[in-house]
């Protein structure tokens, strides 16, 4: 992929919107702002060439807060860096979303998903199937405590079957008509994540499996053209 080559205007863009968010959301912008692409790598080397110094936080306070509201509301951290990605375009796996929520805002990782005199996430037999509040199924697996190994969300493991291999890493598996409860195959699409940061931004999730399916074929042929590994 070539070097991409910053324009006068584009160092100003980068001086006058530096600190404002992560490098990868820098990138994210820079390149819906210039009809360009970079990534959060070449952002972050611009900005020390530009000799931007200072406190660069990896999370912004709007993401910190949505941390302290949200990140106990998951099943584990695996669905809370997808939520998180998909409601901040980034790119956070879920070791260092752990790291932050336990290292620096001090939350605790137990979740307590049931009413109190139910059987507890633990006490259920394999197979057993649970919506959670985040509105998607999960379904037990296997039976060794941890719940994060123990459960698994039902479109990811179903898709799994249908294709007959695992999710490759940084791809998420999207409903193409927003109904979390519509497990057919057709409906079951695998995207890299950068892909759902571009349908996201652009409102292009919708109720129409085919007019969603349409709109990531045509993000894929974007990232085709400018030669762009999709992983």
């Amino acid at each position: 992929m070539t070097k991409h080559k910053y324009t006068t205007e584009e160092e100003q863009w980068i001086c006058e919107n530096y600190g404002t968010g992560t490098y990868a959301d820098l990138a994210v912008r820079f390149s819906y702002t210039f009809s360009c692409h970079v990534d959060g790598t070449s952002i972050k080397d611009k900005c020390r060439r530009l000799k931007l110094t200072g406190t660069h936080s990896p999370f912004t306070s709007e993401q910190d807060t949505w941390l302290k509201e949200n990140c106990l509301k998951y099943t584990n951290y695996e669905e809370v860096a997808e939520a998180f990605n998909m409601r901040f375009y980034t790119d956070k796996n879920s070791r260092g979303i752990q790291s932050h929520c336990v290292r620096y805002l001090k939350l605790k990782s137990g979740r307590q998903a049931f009413k109190k005199g139910n059987q507890t996430w633990n006490k259920m037999p394999v197979g057993y199937e649970m919506v959670h509040s985040n509105g998607y199924a999960y379904v037990k697996v296997c039976d060794t405590g941890i719940r994060s190994q123990d459960y698994i969300a039902k479109h990811r493991l179903l898709w799994e079957k249908y294709h007959g291999c695992k999710i490759p890493d940084g791809h998420i598996v999207v409903f193409l008509n927003a109904d979390y409860s519509n497990f057919s195959e057709k409906n079951l699409y695998c995207i890299p994540r950068k892909i759902c940061r571009m349908m996201n931004a652009n409102s292009w999730f919708t109720e129409s499996r085919e007019h969603t399916l349409t709109a990531i074929k045509w993000c894929e042929l974007y990232y085709a053209l400018n030669n762009n590994d999709l992983q």
